[in-house]
């Protein structure tokens, strides 16, 4: 169970907007490390899948654009479903993707078909459940880790030894805590 601490919306945290406007940045800095920090405090484990969109694009000329979102998905539930115990699967709030979503969710715990032939989903018992980030710490929390996994992994722009240290700290609790993931595809 993640605490209400984590309600922190990452971009104005990281960018220092909205309630977080005039703080200095070693303060952003703090902050945002404290909300990684509940990741160890609590023991959450942490499991992730990326789609290179550009890259999925030229590779099937297309073909899998309007999928990309579910087949980043599928990725991950078929890895998360290789976990130990029964899974809830709560998302951040998507209206274009919702029907689509929870329909291959369907498919993949009945069948295992999903955007790709994949395999049966055994431990995810129920549907895909999707939630307003706002109202649900543990998406905020999910939230956090994929926008600095993104923001350092990906394109990394920090250059102040502050913020490459804090960074370090927290992908350091990232990476300990991470379960499965699956590598930037394709």
């Amino acid at each position: 169970m993640v605490p209400d601490e984590v309600r922190v919306p990452r971009n104005e945290l990281w960018n220092g907007k909205g309630e977080w406007e005039g703080k200095a940045p070693f303060a952003l800095l703090a902050a945002y490390e404290d909300g990684i920090g509940l990741i160890e405090q609590h023991s959450v484990s942490i499991a992730h899948s990326t789609i290179d969109r550009q890259g999925l694009h030229d590779k099937y000329a297309g073909e899998y654009d309007a999928g990309a979102y579910r087949l980043g998905l599928q990725f991950l539930l078929e890895k998360v479903d290789l976990l130990p115990g029964l899974k809830v699967v709560v998302a951040d709030e998507s209206k274009e993707q919702e029907i689509e979503a929870k329909g291959m969710v369907a498919q993949l715990q009945e069948l295992g078909g999903g955007e790709v032939p994949g395999g049966q989903l055994k431990s995810v018992f129920d549907s895909l459940h999707f939630v307003q980030s706002n109202e649900s710490p543990g998406v905020q929390l999910a939230d956090m880790v994929a926008y600095l996994f993104h923001r350092t992994r990906l394109t990394a722009t920090e250059n102040h030894p502050d913020a490459l240290a804090s960074r370090q700290r927290m992908l350091n609790i990232i990476d300990t805590n991470t379960r499965t993931y699956r590598m930037v595809w394709p």
